[in-house]
């Protein structure tokens, strides 16, 4: 669709390759870079940042943490505790009230069932929590290959791509029409596209980190051949 409305795939604004040519769309970043004539430099980190970094050999392996918590947990948190106040008060509290002379099996039956109402809105929220506060990403890249792996709810998955297929390295925000969204840090993240797929990582990082970490990953794809 990008090709035959000769629309950009990305933002320029937050890192991307604007395309305006259909025939550039499939081409590799490090064509594009070399091609630009821009020479690149290894940038230095930020201030305070999270990452861990160790370099290895022509490469660098990031350590990404966990994102922790954020606004958007104590947001479902309250929604949570409205939903269960409304509930009680409106509806359950009434229901059970005319349970106390039905016989007990009954009874049970339909205390079982209403709580089905609380235990699973909570269990979404907590899920959110615990996700955030224990997935990681470790990145491994050099000028040949970029290997991904993340791990949620304590369970691991590898992505290796190659670099001479890497298409585009943006930051990107996962709500973009929203204005009050490009505020929130953990609406961020950094998304990585290539013929082989696409993979998104680093959400909770600071936008420094962000753009550094996006810059190291232009610098070893420009180095690539």
């Amino acid at each position: 669709v990008a090709k035959l409305l000769y629309k950009p795939l990305v933002d320029r604004s937050q890192g991307g390759e604007t395309i305006t040519q259909p025939e550039d769309l499939d081409k590799p970043l490090n064509q594009k870079l070399q091609e630009s004539g821009i020479e690149l430099d290894l940038p230095a980190p930020p201030a305070n940042y999270r990452t861990k970094v160790d370099m290895k050999g022509e490469g660098v392996q990031f350590k990404i943490p966990p994102p922790g918590l954020s606004p958007l947990h104590a947001i479902q948190v309250f929604g949570l505790l409205v939903l269960y106040v409304f509930m009680w008060f409106f509806f359950f509290r009434h229901f059970f009230e005319g349970l106390d002379d039905a016989p007990m099996s009954v009874a049970l039956f339909f205390y079982a069932f209403g709580s089905i109402f609380f235990i699973l809105p909570g269990l979404g929220v907590f899920s959110s929590i615990f996700r955030d506060l224990t997935q990681s990403c470790e990145l491994e890249a050099d000028p040949s290959q970029l290997k991904i792996v993340t791990r949620k709810y304590f369970i691991g998955r590898q992505r290796k791509m190659r670099m001479s297929q890497i298409e585009d390295v943006s930051v990107n925000q996962s709500d973009e029409e929203s204005n009050f969204g490009k505020k929130l840090p953990f609406k961020r993240f950094i998304r990585v596209v290539s013929d082989e797929g696409q993979v998104t990582f680093g959400q909770g990082l600071a936008a420094e980190e962000l753009d550094w970490i996006r810059d190291v990953l232009r610098y070893l794809i420009s180095k690539g051949t």
